[in-house]
């Protein structure tokens, strides 16, 4: 801009040169008061631009705009001297070389019909008598010489401009050549950024077609691109799909879960920013890997949860120490008073009598929970190392629990080589674990009349392993990986408060064992539970 600016000065004092040497050429019917003030108001405006600049060094000027201001300080000039029959009327091609180089064919038309309007106001103006105030007479013999100056004077001041615009282009193509190496430097240093955070990098089409995916999308990846769009497993921050959002020039997200090729869930975070003003707009969409945060984010849950928890539990056992000695006592009253039954209710008698041996033994353990939770012990496992424990009678046991007495025990079919297996674990803690698992078969298969609960096992190397297998529908797709997480079921809300399985795979871990819940191989769940036969320290196992 500031060459213009220069370019425009001398224009200017071209002029005032042509208007104090025109009266020695004979050329006297110039109006020199309007002559005058176009120089004025050019000069104006001149030193206007210079004070912009100066405060504003790295602004532009449209190139047009600039001409439009030319042509009509030129069409002025050249009304005060002579109008169309001045030879200095062909600068008006110099007006738009200039915009032509600069702005291209829309802009270089649009001010050749600037050019040819003003030219055509000027042939007005001479047409016609009142608007007339000047003439442009000289003197034959220096009428070529005038001529001949116009030409020159516009083929330098052509030459100028085609040189200085050509420069001015260059320029421009070095600064955007640099700012291409610079975003270009940029995108590989935030691509490689991004590829070392392993995040997912994905370019759209406004049509959904990818054009760039980097390595961490391809096919079979944690982060493969597939989303579950419109679905209400995608939870979204907007109204909306993020991808149709950054169609629309809005960013959004997203976050979904899947299972990845290993069978584990991942929970993935989709982030979407339009690429473009122009709608609709293609699209970078970046994906990431939240598995790793959301387990902390349960974690932390977890531990609030468990925290709260414990002080309830506290109060809760305080409270039920009474209760409980009371039941105890009038178990043990029931007890005495059956002994002196009549021999017609013997049958009665025995049933009665063996229900209140089951008080009184849950009674004792229940008795030593709450013991072990006003010390505030870690576990509840009553002696989770200490052995051995009968398998079939804990399961049994536990079958009580859950089946009660009632015709529905003969849904649970129990292996008879289990009553010759016996495992190093306190008989209450394993009493337990086979409750959370027989409850959540009995769960499961309450709604299949003829479904049963299979608990079987076998033997060898020192260890036990007993399968409790469900005729149920199995295990829910994602739940594999998430069922011994504490506070965490699949069941409806009331039902169930997550706890069960978590017990019982601390309760196993404590006595030196494992856990595992998979699929049946005939259909259904099967929870696989290995124990040692012999104590921890003799089986090589570390407490």
């Amino acid at each position: 801009m500031a060459w213009l600016v220069r370019l425009r000065w001398t224009a200017l004092s071209g002029v005032l040169f042509a208007a104090l040497l025109a009266p020695f050429l004979g050329i006297d019917r110039i109006n020199v008061p309007v002559l005058l003030g176009a120089v004025a108001a050019g000069a104006l405006y001149n030193a206007y631009l210079v004070l912009d600049l100066r405060e504003h060094p790295d602004r532009t000027w449209d190139p047009f705009s600039q001409a439009v201001a030319d042509f009509g300080a030129l069409t002025v000039v050249l009304w005060a001297s002579g109008g169309v029959r001045n030879p200095f009327i062909s600068l008006y091609f110099v007006h738009v070389l200039l915009v032509s180089v600069l702005s291209g064919r829309r802009a270089a038309l649009a001010a050749s019909a600037v050019a040819l309007l003003c030219a055509g106001l000027l042939v007005a103006a001479d047409a016609v008598p009142f608007l007339r105030i000047s003439s442009f007479t000289v003197d034959p013999n220096l009428s070529g010489l005038l001529d001949t100056s116009a030409f020159v004077v516009t083929l330098l001041a052509a030459a100028y401009v085609a040189n200085r615009a050509a420069s001015e282009l260059e320029l421009r193509r070095r600064e955007a050549k640099v700012l291409r190496r610079a975003q270009e430097r940029d995108a590989e240093i935030l691509l490689a950024a991004l590829d070392r955070l392993e995040v997912g990098v994905e370019i759209l089409q406004p049509d959904g077609s990818p054009t760039f995916r980097n390595r961490h999308l391809l096919e079979g990846s944690a982060l493969s691109p597939a989303c579950p769009r419109h679905s209400q497993a995608c939870e979204t921050s907007g109204t909306g799909c993020p991808v149709d959002e950054a169609r629309d020039g809005r960013s959004g997200s997203c976050r979904f879960s899947r299972i990845d090729a290993g069978g584990r869930e991942r929970v993935i975070e989709l982030l979407s920013f339009p690429l473009s003003d122009d709608l609709p707009a293609p699209v970078l969409r970046l994906h990431l890997d939240r598995t790793e945060s959301v387990l902390a984010e349960r974690k932390l849950l977890f531990a609030e949860r468990l925290a709260s928890l414990g002080r309830t539990v506290q109060a809760v056992a305080h409270e039920l120490n009474t209760p409980l000695a009371t039941i105890q006592t009038l178990a043990a009253d029931m007890r005495a008073a059956l002994e002196s039954a009549p021999p017609e209710a013997a049958e009665l008698a025995k049933d009665l009598d063996e229900s209140a041996l089951v008080i009184l033994d849950e009674m004792r353990r229940c008795r030593a929970i709450t013991q072990d939770l006003l010390a505030g012990r870690e576990q509840l496992n009553g002696g989770a190392a200490s052995g051995p424990a009968n398998v079939a009678a804990a399961v049994r046991r536990a079958s009580t629990l859950v089946f009660g007495t009632s015709a529905s025990r003969n849904r649970l079919v129990l292996d008879p080589a289990l009553d010759r297996i016996s495992v190093w674990m306190g008989p209450d803690s394993l009493v337990q674990v086979f409750v959370n698992l027989l409850q959540n078969a009995a769960d499961v298969i309450a709604a299949r009349a003829d479904a049963k609960v299979k608990v079987h096992g076998l033997a060898r190397d020192g260890r036990v392993s007993i399968f409790v297998d469900d005729e149920g529908p199995g295990l829910p797709p994602g739940a594999k990986d998430r069922v011994f997480e504490a506070f965490y079921t699949t069941k409806p809300p009331g039902k169930g408060t997550g706890l069960g399985l978590y017990t019982a795979l601390s309760l196993v871990r404590e006595a030196g064992g494992e856990l595992a819940l998979g699929p049946a191989p005939g259909g259904g769940a099967r929870a696989t539970l290995e124990l040692p036969t012999l104590p921890p320290r003799a089986a090589g196992i570390d407490e």
